[in-house]
C-alpha cells in the first residue's frame, strides 16, 4: 500500500483557505486544483509499504510522537515549486515542524521502509499544471492567508490510493492517528483518549486497544 505520514489543518483553516481558493479557481483555468480535504502537511512520504512491515511502522511512529508535545504553526503565504505547483507555505518559529519530520522519517528507516533524505519544505499543495504557468499572480493572492495559525496536535499515518477520486484524483485514508501528548510515558487505562486511534474506511475512528485482530 502507498502510504505517508502528515499533519492536517483544522476545518477553520481550510474553510478559510477554500474561500481563497474557490475564488481563484475560474481566473486559472489551466491549474488542476487538489480538493480540500486532500489538504495535508507531507511530514514522510513512504511510498510503497508491505502489509507486513505497517505493524512495525505503527509502533515506531508511535514512540516518536508521543514525546512531542503540541505546537502553533501558521500559514506563510503562497509558493510555488517552479512553474507548475502551488503551494500554501506552513512554517513555526522554532522549527518543531522540520524536526517532527525527522523524526517520522527516522522512525520509518528503524521499521525497514527505505526514506528519501530530503529537506523538509512543510506545505499544503494547492494545484498543479501540465505545462509551464506563470503562478506568480496566484502566488500573490494567496498573501492574505498569511499568519492563520492553528496547533499541531496529532499526526496521520495515511493510505494513499491512486485515480480513484474525482477526476482521477487520489483518495487518502487515515489508517492511524497518532495524538502528540508530550510524554513518553505510556498512556494508563484512565487516559484513553491519548491512545493512538485507528481510523476505518466509514470514516469511523477506533481506540487501537479495541481492534485486537484488524487487517488492513
Amino acid at each position: 500500500m502507498r502510504l505517508f505520514v502528515a499533519v492536517q489543518p483544522p476545518q477553520r483553516v481550510i474553510q478559510a483557505l477554500d474561500a481563497v481558493v474557490t475564488a481563484l479557481r475560474p481566473e486559472h483555468p489551466r491549474l488542476r486544483w487538489t480538493l480540500p480535504e486532500q489538504w495535508h502537511v507531507t511530514l514522510t512520504f513512504l511510498g510503497e509499504v508491505p502489509d507486513g512491515a505497517v505493524g512495525e511502522l505503527e509502533h515506531r511512529l508511535a514512540r516518536v510522537v508521543v514525546r512531542q508535545a503540541p505546537f502553533p504553526v501558521e500559514l506563510g503565504g503562497g509558493g510555488r515549486f517552479g512553474h507548475r505547483v502551488l503551494f500554501a507555505s506552513v512554517r513555526t518559529a522554532d522549527r518543531r515542524l522540520h524536526r517532527l519530520a525527522q523524526g517520522t522519517s527516522a522512525a520509518a528507516r528503524r521499521a525497514g521502509i527505505a526514506v528519501e533524505d530530503r529537506p523538509a519544505h512543510p506545505h499544503l499543495t494547492l494545484a498543479r499544471a501540465r505545462e509551464d504557468v506563470d503562478l506568480r499572480p496566484v502566488v500573490a493572492a494567496l498573501d492574505p492567508l498569511r499568519g492563520l495559525a492553528w496547533t499541531v496536535d496529532a499526526v496521520r499515518l495515511m493510505r494513499s490510493t491512486l485515480g480513484r477520486g474525482p477526476g482521477l484524483t487520489a483518495i487518502h485514508a487515515a489508517l492511524l492517528d497518532l495524538p502528540l501528548t508530550g510524554s513518553a510515558q505510556p498512556a494508563s487505562s484512565s487516559d484513553r483518549a491519548r491512545r493512538p486511534r485507528v481510523v476505518d474506511r466509514t470514516g469511523c475512528d477506533h481506540d487501537d486497544t479495541d481492534q485486537p485482530g484488524r487487517t488492513r
